[in-house]
């Protein structure tokens, strides 16, 4: 055997089965077989509690899959997300229920969804890797790129990810899914470097999708307590993360990230009574002396005054006619 490659749990190994010749004098090599070792598959571990999850590790090569506890017992029935070694997302969670997947239609057949129904074993599950960006052509780069400098302005600090969906059902091969047909809620861990420490800040982050050549912006909700953001997709290929920051304004709960990305301090572009738009877009606000209440007294206080203004320039009027 020569060229030995050896096997990974997803990737087959090879090797070359040579033929040569048994004359002594001779040993020339009379054929060459191109051999394949099938791919081993994960040996994982026994599902551990990881906070409020559930996480499972391959003895192999280390990926590690994960699961929602309240949401494991499901039978014969398992979805999950496993995350590659090396990957920059080190933690995510698909989090759509089990009718939910087995509704969609671009998931599993009709065929397929009769054989769970009747309790065949069956499992959906996400596979998030590290991109090879030597992959992504310079136009579709360069695409992801301008949608990143509209969030983040020029020179954007944005971060490629792969999130692939697959489906296998009873002993079937593993099939990847790119249009599910429904959209997959996803929670995924920001990256350490990508979190917000400052605190007169507020982070909003934004999922770039880059799917058959066209880019789309995914929002979401960022979950500060557990530095998790979730987001919804109907596509699945190659993924980038941006993030938006703007100050702190005065309010309290509005502040928090997957809030509009304008300051919750500025007001809509539309007259609301208490002030006035400027040709530029600018709005100006009145002072306010005392609330509705005050407003009017003010009024009536000029009212007062005018109309006692034109009771006195009449009098006098009458009083050079007299004369």
């Amino acid at each position: 055997m020569e060229n030995r490659v050896e096997a990974a749990c997803t990737e087959d190994g090879s090797y070359d089965e040579v033929y040569y010749c048994t004359v002594d004098e001779c040993k020339a090599e009379l054929e060459r077989v191109h051999r394949t070792i099938p791919a081993a598959g994960h040996d994982w571990s026994e599902w551990v509690k990881a906070g409020d999850r559930e996480k499972s590790t391959c003895l192999s090569c280390g990926q590690v899959r994960y699961r929602n506890i309240e949401t494991a017992d499901t039978g014969s029935f398992e979805k999950d997300a496993e995350v590659a070694p090396g990957s920059p997302i080190e933690e995510a969670v698909l989090d759509n229920d089990k009718s939910q997947l087995i509704a969609a239609d671009g998931i599993f057949t009709p065929e397929e969804k009769a054989l769970v129904e009747a309790g065949a074993n069956a499992r959906v599950w996400l596979e998030i890797a590290k991109t090879d960006e030597a992959g992504i052509s310079a136009e579709d780069k360069a695409a992801v790129i301008k949608e990143a400098e509209k969030i983040m302005g020029e020179n954007p600090d944005i971060l490629f990810f792969d999130a692939n969906l697959f489906k296998q059902v009873a002993e079937g091969d593993k099939t990847q899914l790119h249009e599910p047909g429904i959209a997959i809620r996803i929670t995924i861990q920001v990256p350490s470097e990508l979190l917000n420490h400052d605190k007169s800040m507020v982070r909003e982050y934004k999922i770039i999708r880059l799917h058959d050549g066209e880019t789309d912006v995914l929002g979401g909700s960022f979950n500060e307590s557990t530095n998790e953001f979730t987001f919804e997709t109907d596509k699945f290929s190659t993924y980038a993360i941006a993030y938006a920051d703007r100050p702190v304004s005065n309010g309290g709960s509005d502040d928090k990230p997957g809030d509009a990305t304008e300051p919750d301090n500025k007001p809509d572009d539309k007259d609301t009574g208490d002030g006035a738009e400027t040709g530029s877009g600018d709005y100006i606000v009145s002072p306010s002396t005392g609330g509705t209440t005050g407003c009017s007294m003010q009024w009536m206080l000029l009212a007062v005054v005018l109309m006692a203004g034109i009771t006195f320039t009449l009098a006098g009027r009458k009083k050079n006619n007299r004369q």
